[in-house]
């Protein structure tokens, strides 16, 4: 599975294959593009610091919003469990089944 910070990575690893890209075409003759260049990458590190802060949010809300699930998940399986053994331990004579191996 793959995290928040791995499709931020990919993203911006595609950015800045795309940039690099640009930067052998600008060498080749479009020097009046070269200020524009700059200014997009100027964004597009700015982008790279709030990308890294948003996936480490994200990963950290996820890893809370599933220790929650467990959590609750745990307890209701226990409140089940319990249910279950009282209705055994209510049940007598030869109709009771016998406990689980």
């Amino acid at each position: 599975m793959s995290t928040w910070r791995d499709k931020i990575n990919e993203m911006m690893t595609e950015l800045q294959q795309e940039r690099d890209e640009l930067r052998v075409k600008m060498a080749l003759g479009k020097a009046e593009l070269k200020d524009e260049l700059a200014e997009l990458d100027g964004k597009l590190d700015e982008l790279k610091g709030k990308a890294a802060a948003w996936a480490d949010k994200a990963d950290d809300q996820l890893d809370d919003v599933l220790d929650d699930a467990k959590e609750k998940a745990s307890g209701w399986l226990g409140e089940l469990k319990e249910g279950y053994q009282k209705l055994r331990e209510r049940m007598t004579g030869d109709d009771a089944p016998p406990p689980p191996a």
